[in-house]
């Protein structure tokens, strides 16, 4: 939604500032600003890397994917301590790493050890939708009002998750060193576009996947 809106301004401005988007994990991002092939991300924060630079723009928050007729699928909220018995399908960590860690770290601050599925998939992929539907178990997923790390499939259903710090950053990052004048109107674009539209670029530029 945030690179559409983006397109739009830059035409609307006859720019000459365009985006090639890449659908690329947060991880595959700074790998690629680093080797050059991409000039800004759209991507969850990872680690504090010093050769980039990242603009937070907002903050998406983790809610829980289960079947529609899940006893808790019309709750308001749920903690993870009222799913202790539920599986979790988790993906392989180097899919999505900063989501892995945060998800982990989020069941041992609630003091919650969960049974873990591995998922040999992207993070919110159709592959993990079905599972859930077929009942194999519950997932974490985060979503915004612009963004959504999951495929909406028929018989799921999302709760928010009702835990501290169950949030993650989503921002632009570029080169410390990048002076293009595109990248800088790309980035100053996205910071006006997610505070007018949102409340909360040819520039080559990532989008997430996972994180």
């Amino acid at each position: 939604e945030i690179i559409n809106r983006l397109r739009k301004r830059l035409a609307a401005e006859n720019s000459i500032v365009s985006i090639e988007g890449r659908d690329m994990n947060s991880g595959e991002q700074y790998q690629a600003l680093h080797q050059g092939t991409i000039d800004a991300g759209l991507l969850r924060r990872v680690a504090e890397d010093p050769s980039i630079t990242f603009e937070p723009l907002f903050r998406e928050r983790f809610a829980v994917v289960m079947r529609s007729d899940h006893p808790l699928a019309r709750s308001p909220k749920v903690r993870l301590a009222q799913l202790r018995r539920e599986p979790l399908l988790l993906h392989e960590r180097p899919f999505a790493a900063s989501a892995y860690d945060k998800i982990l770290g989020l069941y041992s601050a609630a003091g919650v050890t969960p049974t873990v599925v591995t998922l040999h998939s992207r993070p919110g992929a159709l592959e993990e939708m079905l599972a859930i539907v077929s009942g194999s178990g519950i997932s974490l997923a985060l979503e915004s009002p612009s963004s959504r790390s999951y495929v909406q499939v028929e018989g799921i259903a999302t709760v928010p998750l009702d835990e501290p710090g169950a949030t993650l950053e989503v921002g632009m990052a570029r080169r410390s060193d990048e002076t293009s004048p595109a990248v800088t109107r790309l980035i100053g674009l996205a910071r006006e576009v997610t505070t007018r539209d949102f409340g909360h670029m040819t520039s080559r530029i990532g989008t997430p996947s996972g994180t």
